[in-house]
């Protein structure tokens, strides 16, 4: 989905409701597609099995993402809900009188951070990126354990190996945001 305001990609994991989110310089469907393939870069095939877009025409290059989509229905928005469940937390922080200019990236980066991180009464007081990694490893092929003793992984950081790719420009959620983005609601 986009955030039109903003020029940004909104993706949303429907069961987990995390976010996956960029912003972009123009809305032209062949930014917009190079923009969705770039966030999608680092999951696994399982996380990429299908994606719904809208009937804007920034979607009209979903044939070059590789994958099943579909389109909602005209003036349907409850086909897309969890999208626009998001889009409605992250414009929370982003009012209308935001310009895009008033915030970098690392800023818009970290406000999605945030709302990945903030604990959700529905997923059982876990934060959309906890379920997320769960869902991951729960898709991951399961391999039997060699003999051989395996070569020293990387340190994983509480994203895993999904680190750069999930959360871009955010140094921790616990940061604080500028002064120009205001304090995120937080469910109780």
């Amino acid at each position: 989905m986009s955030l039109s305001r903003h020029h940004g990609v909104v993706l949303t994991e429907q069961r987990s409701r995390f976010i996956l989110s960029e912003r972009q310089d123009e809305k032209t469907s062949l930014t917009t597609a190079s923009t969705i393939k770039r966030l999608l870069k680092g999951l696994p095939e399982a996380a990429k099995a299908s994606i719904t877009f809208d009937n804007g025409g920034e979607f009209a290059g979903h044939k070059w993402l590789g994958m099943d989509t579909y389109f909602c229905d005209p003036h349907s928005p409850w086909q897309k809900g969890a999208v626009e469940n998001a889009i409605g937390r992250l414009r929370r922080d982003l009012p209308n009188a935001t310009k895009r200019t008033d915030l970098t990236d690392s800023d818009f980066q970290m406000i999605v951070a945030i709302h990945n991180d903030t604990p959700r009464k529905c997923l059982g007081y876990r934060t959309p990126a906890e379920a997320f990694l769960d869902a991951l490893k729960r898709s991951a092929p399961r391999t039997k354990p060699t003999r051989a003793a395996p070569a020293a992984a990387p340190p994983l950081t509480r994203y895993g190996a999904l680190d750069g790719a999930l959360a871009r420009g955010a140094t921790s959620c616990k940061a604080r945001p500028s002064s120009k983005i205001t304090a995120p609601y937080h469910e109780k």
